[in-house]
């Protein structure tokens, strides 16, 4: 999968979307594999690389990696604007200056057709767009994280000291998190299994004094007997036996104490229950009914209920009396008044036909008013329109008049504001030439500046060459400049390798002749030895006859061939070694001779480069205040001519122009005081005509108020507010309500005289009986009678406490039941006495088979602590031990299949950031409860060192970068298909010129033999110039962008 285009808006640094894609075609309109994004720092490299995260995963890494404390800013800024502007929306993830609707990313691939689309969601008061660690992942695209190289997180991870947490930032960036939480739950699981061993270890020592009592085990037997005498009157208590433990042992006492105080509460209660017997049979004085009293009772309450009932009825016949009789008055009442509103009745009948009358002619007149109203109304709206008309022509005749001052004004200050104008425009014409030609002179001196630096960069990695030894060849640029120097220095070095060899050659000779003459030496030796055994003449070695023994002891001793031919090899090799450190010397000297001549060189480039530099910036301060003066000449030509109230034509055409607007100015003006006038008579014409109308309809109110004060009228009027009409009465209405009202006296005289005859008869029935004794009489009887029943439900409940019903019994049958419930009450209390001597005799027992038990319980719980104390340890334990092996190498395989140690080393060397160390290497040491990660160096001699101890932050850097490049290049996604891009940030930190350029080449080697496509940024604008140059887009498949300003994508 490659990246194709990437279109970004409103998305973090990001505006328009014109402004935010970026196309990742070639000049062939082919995919760019290599793509270099330049911009200064906060321009937006990372927000593009944050957009193309999102886009696929929906999440930003960099956010993630620290989610607490990013989780804690962000809550921390709602906090302040929740304080300062109520609850607004938190945008982390959208551009908070962009006023576009929606914002989303695009991520065109080589993958499928359709781009890989994220709209930034739109949310609600006091919420944020992004939600840190809660935020969902977009599908199983974890592995796309793994191809996003941030110097930031890479660079923390290899710094950091301790090798802990180390292993914990790789699990929880890269490794299998659920996995390590488990081996961490093994580790605290093994924990615990060793303390529940030793604290098993302690118990059992507890237990050996516990174990040395003795027990009597007929203590169980008699126990157990006196359980069985108590079990057999139909109790259920357990039995004791040897396995009896401690919590047995309190149930048991538990037991016999409850059933001793369920006893004696039962003897209690039977013994108040014996109590209420003799109660219901012989009663208790005044509180208490006797069975005897009882039933005499009973008789007296129901002849008292009969005697209630009949003084019930009596009273119920005299309030029907009193009810009468109020009735009777009422409609008497009633009576009087329907006969007045008879005679009202006729009084209005007579007097209707001057009422009518009246109705038509106020009917006439309130015609006439609503006539003469309308037509008011029409004339005080054309009054009105007369009124704002003549308004509207004043402000027309203020502005006109205004206007024309104005244009006569102007007219006068003409040649003046025109001659200005001219000069303003003149010195703006010379600004901005002269800002163009500078403008084109600063293009010039930033193209010098970017030569010289990318020449000062090749030049500093041509003397760092010479310097390490690394002669140029002859096609290199800077041969011919110092030709002389470097075949000087080449003929010293040829010259030293040929005297290294003959010195060579000399050891080698030298170490063949010592060997020979030792050899030599011992068969002289030998030779002497026989020679001196035999005293002879002869030599054995070359059968040589001398003159006598003497003569050839002294020749073998005195054999010159020896030491001289050592001699002269040595005085040979001491000559060459001389001729080696003269060599050595000269070419010390030689190089540091060209060393000083390229230092100079650099010396003369940098002052040329800190000149063209000042020279920049001289420029930019001259441009920057032209810029100033040309915005400020362009407002004064505005306001000139907005004074002027023209458009920038001719200044000829003012004259003539402002003359005609004059012209039509004045003309407008008449017109407008020839309306005004018209207006004003108009005006005149309707205040008359309104106040004519106005007298007549005030003459019309007056003699409609003159009939409405007529007593006839006013009867009528009161008539129809009484009856509730909505309109005046008419004759009919009159002779209905009259004959209504005669049907109504008839009915109510004849109810007067049935509730006569009603009283008359009542009146004959109550003749000898009185209210107040009826009353006292009843209130006597309830009170009676509440008391004798009140004693009933006292001798019922009585009974009913004792489960006896008196419904259906005889005083005999009652008594009997009675005498009955007593035996069997007190033949209870005797039975349960009994069960109480036999509890305390079994508690007695309880007390003295304790010991006993607790010694079986001590027996019980060894048993169970060391089958426990087994099991721990050789099922649990080596269980334990056997699962965090099986982890731990889980864990270390995964370490080294995430580090491609292999590729890494390549990568590693490839740059070569140290001259010696240049094998790395990966270890998880999980020797410890706390596992670590641990990082080594070493060198070919196998001596090996912690980076982060020794090395330069530029060698960290190549060494992190080695790493996760190596990783990138092995991402695979979800079907096992390759991940083919890798995003770089900012990756030449620290580094020096000869690691820049082998970091370029191994971008290069990547993309052209590996075919990966890589998309890297940078601040720096002369790495930017290196990577063109290296790189060039006409060779390779690449691509370079710009970032213009915040947020905007520039061109190639």
């Amino acid at each position: 999968m490659k990246i194709q285009k990437v279109e970004i808006q409103a998305f973090r640094a990001y505006g328009k979307v014109e402004n935010g894609t970026f196309d990742f075609s070639t000049k062939s309109n082919a995919i760019a594999d290599f793509i270099s994004i330049y911009a200064p720092n906060g321009f937006g490299k990372t927000s593009f690389y944050d957009a193309v995260e999102w886009a696929y995963t929906n999440r930003i890494s960099r956010f993630d990696r620290k989610e607490k404390f990013n989780k804690a800013l962000a809550k921390s800024e709602r906090e302040i604007q929740t304080r300062s502007s109520g609850r607004p929306r938190q945008w982390i993830i959208r551009n908070k200056f962009s006023e576009l609707e929606e914002g989303f990313v695009r991520v065109y691939t080589t993958s499928r057709d359709k781009p890989f689309v994220n709209t930034v969601p739109v949310v609600g008061k006091g919420s944020s767009d992004y939600k840190f660690g809660a935020q969902k992942q977009k599908g199983k695209k974890e592995y796309f994280h793994d191809v996003l190289l941030s110097q930031e997180f890479i660079n923390a991870f290899l710094k950091e000291d301790d090798p802990h947490l180390r292993y914990k930032k790789f699990i929880q960036s890269f490794g299998d998190v659920d996995l390590d939480k488990k081996y961490g739950t093994v580790i605290d699981l093994i924990k615990i299994n060793q303390n529940e061993i030793k604290d098993i270890n302690s118990k059992l020592k507890g237990l050996q004094s516990e174990l040395k009592l003795d027990f009597d085990n007929e203590l169980l037997s008699l126990i157990n007997m006196a359980i069985e005498e108590f079990n057999a009157n139909g109790e259920n208590l357990p039995k004791v036996d040897a396995y009896f433990g401690e919590k047995e042992v309190l149930r048991l006492a538990n037991l016999i104490a409850e059933r001793k105080n369920d006893l004696k509460a039962k003897i209690e209660s039977l013994k108040q229950k014996k109590q209420k017997v003799d109660q219901a049979v012989s009663g208790k004085a005044d509180e208490q009914l006797s069975t005897e009293d009882f039933f005499e009772t009973k008789e007296q309450l129901a002849h008292l209920n009969s005697k209630l009932e009949k003084l019930r009825g009596q009273k119920d016949l005299l309030k029907k009396q009193e009810q009468s009789r109020s009735q009777l008055s009422d409609l008497e009442k009633e009576l009087a008044e329907r006969l007045e509103e008879d005679k009202y009745l006729a009084k209005l009948i007579t007097a209707f036909p001057s009422f009518a009358m009246m109705r038509n002619e106020i009917a006439d007149e309130e015609r006439q008013i609503d006539a003469n109203k309308q037509e008011t109304t029409k004339s005080k709206t054309a009054l009105n329109d007369t009124f704002k008309s003549i308004d509207a022509l004043n402000v027309t005749k203020a502005t006109k008049q205004a206007d024309y001052q104005k244009l006569s004004e102007r007219l006068k200050q003409l040649p003046e504001l025109l001659q200005k104008l001219s000069d303003l425009k003149n010195e703006l014409k010379s600004t901005v030439d002269l800002k163009e030609k500078q403008v084109e002179d600063l293009e010039k001196i930033k193209d010098s500046i970017s030569k010289q630096e990318s020449n000062t960069l090749a030049f500093s990695a041509f003397k760092k060459n010479i310097e390490d030894d690394i002669l140029p060849t002859k096609e290199h640029e800077y041969y011919k400049q110092y030709v002389v120097f470097i075949e000087a220095l080449s003929a010293a070095k040829d010259e030293l390798k040929e005297v290294r060899a003959k010195l060579e050659k000399t050891q080698g000779n030298l170490s063949e002749t010592d060997s020979m003459n030792r050899e030599i030496k011992e068969l002289i030796e030998q030779g002497a030895t026989i020679i001196n055994l035999n005293q002879s003449s002869s030599c054995p070695l070359c059968q040589h006859q001398y003159e006598s023994f003497a003569v050839l002891a002294e020749r073998i001793s005195n054999n010159p061939l020896l030491g001289q031919q050592i001699n002269t090899l040595l005085e040979e090799k001491g000559k060459w070694e001389l001729e080696q450190s003269r060599l050595l010397k000269l070419i010390e000297e030689r190089r540091n001779k060209l060393s000083n001549e390229l230092d100079n060189e650099l010396e003369k480039q940098s002052v040329s480069l800190k000149a063209l530099i000042e020279q920049r910036d001289l420029f930019s301060r001259s441009i920057s205040k032209l810029d100033d003066k040309q915005n400020s000449l362009n407002e004064q030509i505005r306001e000139k001519l907005k004074t002027l109230n023209l458009s920038d034509q001719p200044s000829e055409e003012f004259e003539t122009k402002l003359r005609q607007e004059i012209k039509e100015t004045k003309s407008a003006l008449d017109i407008v005081l020839e309306s005004l006038e018209k207006s004003s008579k108009e005006r005149e014409k309707f205040e008359e005509k309104i106040q004519i109308l106005q007298d007549q309809i005030k003459r019309s109110e007056e003699k409609i108020q003159d009939f409405k004060n007529e007593p006839t009228y006013r009867q009528l009027v009161l008539f129809q507010k009484e009856r509730l009409m909505d309109d005046h009465p008419t004759k009919q209405d009159l002779d209905e309500d009259k004959e209504k009202l005669r049907l109504k006296i008839e009915k109510i005289r004849k109810e007067i005289a049935e509730l006569k005859a009603t009283l008359k008869s009542l009146n004959e029935k109550l003749k000898s009986i009185f209210k107040d004794e009826i009353d006292k009489s009843l209130a006597e009887s309830e009170s009676k009678k509440h008391v004798l029943r009140t004693k009933i439900l006292i001798f019922e409940n009585l009974l009913k406490s004792l489960d006896i019903s008196s419904s259906d019994l005889s005083i005999e049958e009652l008594l009997k039941a009675l005498e009955n419930e007593k035996k069997e009450i007190l033949e209870t209390i005797k039975l349960s006495e009994e069960k109480i001597t036999n509890l305390r005799k079994i508690d007695d027992y309880r007390a003295n088979v304790i010991p006993f038990l607790e010694y079986q319980e001590s027996q019980t719980k060894k048993s169970e602590l060391e089958a426990k104390k087994k099991f721990l340890t050789k099922v649990v334990g080596e269980q334990l031990e056997k699962e965090r092996k099986r982890i731990s190498e889980f864990i270390h395989q995964q370490v080294e299949s995430f580090f491609y140690q292999g590729l890494i080393n390549t990568i590693y060397r490839k740059i070569d950031p140290h001259p010696s160390y240049k094998e790395i290497s990966f270890k998880c040491d999980f020797s410890t409860t706390r596992p670590m990660l641990n990082i080594f160096v070493s060198d070919d001699t196998q001596n090996t060192i912690v980076p982060t101890l020794y090395f330069s932050t530029a060698q960290l850097n190549i060494l992190s970068l080695s790493i996760f490049l190596a990783k990138a290049m092995n991402v695979k996604d979800d079907n096992g298909e390759p991940v083919d891009c890798i995003f770089i940030d900012d990756p030449i930190q620290s580094m020096d010129s000869i690691n820049i350029l082998s970091t370029i080449d191994l971008f290069r080697s990547i993309v052209v033999n590996l075919g990966k496509q890589i998309i890297l940024s940078t601040h720096d604008q002369n790495f930017q110039n290196l990577l063109k140059k290296k790189i060039p887009d006409d060779l390779f498949p690449a691509k370079f962008l710009e970032l213009q300003t915040f947020g905007k994508v520039g061109g190639n």
